[in-house]
Parts: C-alpha cells; structure tokens; sequence
C-alpha cells in the first residue's frame, strides 16, 4: 500500500511540474542566401552560352529555348551570384526577322523576361572542366501567334546572363514559327 501511495505522490509531483507553453515557431528555412550589392567579377573563365534546343515552333502550342552554359575551360569555375532558380540566371531577347533583313536591329530587341525575380536568392554555382547547366525561357507569343497555315514567320532570339560576376551573351540565332496544315477532307 506504501509504494501504491508513493508511485500515486510521484506521479502527482510529476504531472504539477508540467507547464504548457506555446512554443516559439521556428524561423522559416530558405535556401541560399540573400543578394549582396557586389559581387566580384569573375576572371579567367572561360564559359560557353549556346542556343541547343529546337529552333522550328507550331503555333497554339507553348514553346520555350534551351540554352547551356558550359565551362569549355581546363579549371573548374565557382559562380557566386547564381540564382537558385536556374531559369533567373538568364535573360533571353527577340526581335522579327524581316523580309530582306540579314542581321538583327540592335535597336529592336524585346525582352522576353516577365516573371525572372529581380532580387532572389543566391547559391554558388561550380562548373567544372566540361560540365555545363540547363537554361529556359518560355516563348510566350508562339500559343498566340497566328500564322497563315502552311507559312512561317522568323525570329531572331539571344540569350544574355542575368548576372552581375559574369558578363556573356549566346550568339543570335534564329526560330521559326509555322502553323500546321489543316486536315485534308475526303469527299467520297
């Protein structure tokens, strides 16, 4: 009886020791970390941004280029402003390509970027010897675009990088946008 009314009193002292608190929430975990106003510019690298992905595009269909950049250098580079969203890390242009136009204007480049956060997070890149990242960007006006069927219109598209350490531009290069031909109809 004894040990009943002592296991009963411990069990008592322990419950009244008890407060309930509301805990303190935890901070919220982002990856990477915040932009900084400078970033030191990278030198003796030597990187490639290429154009790689399809370049003939049907309308009312969406579309996006895919570029790559590579390290075609014999060091492996570390990229400190890299976004963690890979497809911030870019930023792509176009402009129509006229009748009897054989280089693009300057002048007339359109951004293509709506939606690339200004200010995101950051995480370092390492490129090794040969390695290389995957870049897109939507082509937005192709779902919309109206073309006569069985024609095309041209596109002049560049890529630059969206970062401050590193200063690249991919060469222009040239999409199409066609509509498919309408069904043939069978009158029999």
């Amino acid at each position: 009886m004894k040990i009943l009314r002592f296991a009963f009193l411990l069990l008592l002292s322990g419950a009244a020791g008890c407060v309930s608190e509301d805990p303190k929430p935890l901070p919220k975990f982002e990856p990477g970390e915040e932009e900084r106003s400078y970033y030191k510019p990278l030198t003796g690298h030597k990187l490639e941004l290429r154009h790689v992905g399809s370049n003939a595009f049907e309308t009312g269909k969406k579309a996006s280029v895919i570029y790559r950049l590579r390290n075609i250098g014999k060091k492996a580079v570390k990229i400190e402003d890299w976004r963690i969203r890979d497809d911030d890390n870019i930023l792509v242009f176009c402009q129509p390509w006229l009748p009897g136009m054989k280089d693009p204007d300057p002048q007339a480049w359109v951004s293509l970027n709506e939606g690339v956060a200004e200010h995101s997070r950051r995480n370092p890149l390492i490129l090794q010897q040969s390695n290389m990242v995957t870049l897109n960007r939507a082509l937005p006006f192709v779902e919309h675009m109206y073309v006569s069927p069985g024609k095309e219109r041209r596109f002049f598209v560049k890529a630059v990088l969206n970062l401050k350490s590193v200063s690249l531009e991919s060469p222009v290069t040239a999409v199409r946008i066609h509509a498919p031909l309408p069904p043939k109809i069978n009158i029999d």
